[in-house]
C-alpha cells in the first residue's frame, strides 16, 4: 500500500484529498504547509506527496526542492488553483523539479486517483 502525504493550506480540500485516497485505498496523510511536511518526510517515508504550488509560509516549488535534498526519487504531484497550469514556463518549472503531473484546482476524484496512479507506476 502507498504511503501519499497531501499538502494545502485550505484544510477542507486537503481533508477531502486525503479521503478520496484513502478510501481507494492508500496510506494518506495531510500536511497544512511546507515546513509540517519536510517534518513529516523526515520521520517517515513516502512514496508520493501531492502538493499545492501557493501556500503561505513555504510554496510548493521550495518545498519540492527541499524533499529532493532529502529523498532524490521523490515522486511528486503538483497542484495550483492560482497560477495557470497550462504555461509553459510553468510546466518547465514543475518537470525541472521532478513533478510526475500537475492538476488544476479544481479537479475531480478520479483526476486525483488518474495522477496518483500514473505518478506510482510510470510507463
Amino acid at each position: 500500500m502507498a504511503r501519499i502525504l497531501v499538502v494545502d493550506d485550505d484544510t477542507l480540500v486537503r481533508k477531502m484529498i486525503v479521503r478520496v485516497l484513502t478510501t481507494a485505498g492508500f496510506d494518506a496523510e495531510g500536511a497544512s504547509g511546507g515546513d509540517e511536511a519536510l517534518q513529516l518526510s523526515r520521520e517517515r517515508s513516502f512514496d508520493l506527496v501531492i502538493l499545492d504550488v501557493v501556500m503561505p509560509e513555504k510554496g510548493g516549488i521550495e518545498t519540492v526542492m527541499e524533499l529532493r535534498q532529502h529523498n532524490p526519487r521523490q515522486r511528486t504531484i503538483i497542484m495550483s488553483g492560482k497560477v495557470p497550469v497550462d504555461s509553459t514556463t510553468f510546466r518547465m518549472l514543475a518537470e525541472r523539479f521532478g513533478a510526475s503531473d500537475i492538476l488544476e484546482k479544481p479537479f475531480k476524484s478520479k483526476d486525483i486517483l488518474e495522477a496518483v496512479d500514473a505518478a506510482l507506476h510510470p510507463a
